[in-house]
């Protein structure tokens, strides 16, 4: 169930609870395996602090903007670094999950299609689906 609300918000809100989402499934797959995949529980104390970092990023980058002369290209560069960061964090963690999810049995799409239905926000929802036939037949 909270996950479907993490879903939802992640869909409602534009991804910004994404990272919530993925680590949920990541500890999910902890319970599932009984090893620590990533550290999902530190990682889920130190979230916020990631959200700050990136409130805090975002608002320099629009300091540097309105203050300087060539305001588009200060606040350009910034946040382009930034949103391509986190696109390869959010690429990378869908791509590190569904190889665990593999190495326990779990049938997933390859890696192409995982990396088109990820850019439609599509293929967390496919590993959680996947996972969810997992934990059910593990119990």
């Amino acid at each position: 169930m909270k996950n479907t609300i993490y879903f939802l918000l992640t869909i409602f809100t534009g991804g910004l609870f994404l990272p919530y989402w993925l680590v949920s499934i990541s500890t999910e797959i902890n319970d599932l395996d009984n090893s620590v995949f990533p550290n999902s529980t530190k990682i889920r104390k130190n979230l916020p602090y990631y959200y700050g970092g990136a409130i805090v990023t975002y608002v320099i980058c629009v300091i540097l903007a309105i203050s300087g002369k060539d305001s588009s290209f200060l606040f350009f560069i910034p946040c382009f670094i930034f949103g391509l960061s986190l696109t390869t964090l959010y690429f990378w963690s869908v791509f590190k999950i569904s190889d665990k999810l593999k190495g326990l049995g779990a049938k997933l799409p390859n890696s192409v299609v995982m990396a088109i239905l990820s850019v439609y926000f599509v293929s967390p929802l496919v590993i959680q689906i996947k996972l969810n036939g997992l934990s059910a037949s593990k119990t």
